[in-house]
C-alpha cells in the first residue's frame, strides 16, 4: 500500500543488497531463469537476472469467473555475484518480503543462502506544498536551485540531503532520502524555507 501523510505520498523505494553465499559461489542467471518464476534474462550481455514480483491473486467481482491477478510492480536485478537492486515497492516491508521470496526461490534451486544484507538507497515521493509558489523568485533566492522554464516547467532544488522538483502549483517530487523516518521532518523544513522567504504566491500559514 502506498504510504501517505498530510504532506506526501511515497511512490517508489529502491533497496540494494546481497545474498550471502558460500565462498566462490556465482549465480547462473540463465539456469535460474528456468527455476525462478516470473524471471528472465534480457539478453546475454545484460549482467543481471530480472525477477518480477509474483502477482497477488484475488477473487473477481461477482458475475466474472476465475481469479484476477494484481501486479504490484516490484522488480529485482539479481547479479551473478548475488548482489541485487530492488525497485518498484512503496513500503520497505514489501521490499523485504520480496527479497525474502527470492531467497526462498534460490534455496529451492539448491543454492544455500547463509544470509542477506539490504538497505534503502532511495525513496521517491510526491506531495503538495499547500499553495502556488514563485519559481522565478526561488531561483534568485535559494542556493542550489536550477530553473530553465524554456526547457522544463519544474525547478530543481537541492537541500537537506535531498533533491526536490518543484512546480508552480505547489506540487513537488522528492528523491534522495534514505530514511523513511526523516521524510516528514525534511519536507517540513523545505516548506518552511519557502514560507519564511515569502516564496508562496499567496498567504500560507
Amino acid at each position: 500500500m502506498t504510504k501517505k501523510s498530510n504532506e506526501y505520498c511515497v511512490e517508489n523505494i529502491v533497496l540494494s543488497g546481497a545474498y550471502i553465499l558460500d565462498n566462490g559461489t556465482r549465480l547462473d542467471k540463465a539456469d535460474l531463469s528456468t527455476k525462478i518464476r516470473n524471471s528472465h534474462v534480457a539478453n546475454k550481455s545484460f549482467p543481471a537476472l530480472i525477477c518480477k514480483e509474483q502477482p497477488e491473486e484475488k477473487q473477481r467481482p461477482r458475475g466474472k469467473e476465475g481469479i484476477e491477478k494484481k501486479q504490484n510492480g516490484a522488480t529485482m536485478l539479481l547479479f551473478e555475484s548475488a548482489k541485487f537492486v530492488v525497485t518498484g515497492v512503496r513500503d520497505i516491508e514489501s521490499g523485504v518480503r520480496f527479497i525474502t521470496s527470492i531467497r526462498e526461490s534460490l534455496e529451492r534451486a539448491n543454492i544455500p543462502v547463509r544470509g542477506v544484507d539490504h538497505r534503502v538507497v532511495n525513496i521517491i515521493g510526491t506531495g503538495m506544498l499547500g499553495g502556488s509558489i514563485d519559481l522565478d523568485k526561488i531561483i534568485t533566492t535559494l542556493e542550489s536551485s536550477q530553473y530553465e522554464p524554456e526547457v522544463f516547467p519544474g525547478l530543481i532544488y537541492k537541500a537537506l540531503n535531498a533533491t526536490f522538483l518543484l512546480y508552480k502549483n505547489g506540487k513537488f517530487v522528492f528523491t534522495g532520502i534514505k530514511d523513511e523516518e526523516k521524510i516528514t521532518g525534511i519536507l517540513s523544513a523545505m516548506r518552511e524555507t519557502i514560507r519564511s522567504n515569502n516564496l508562496f504566491l499567496e498567504s500560507v500559514s
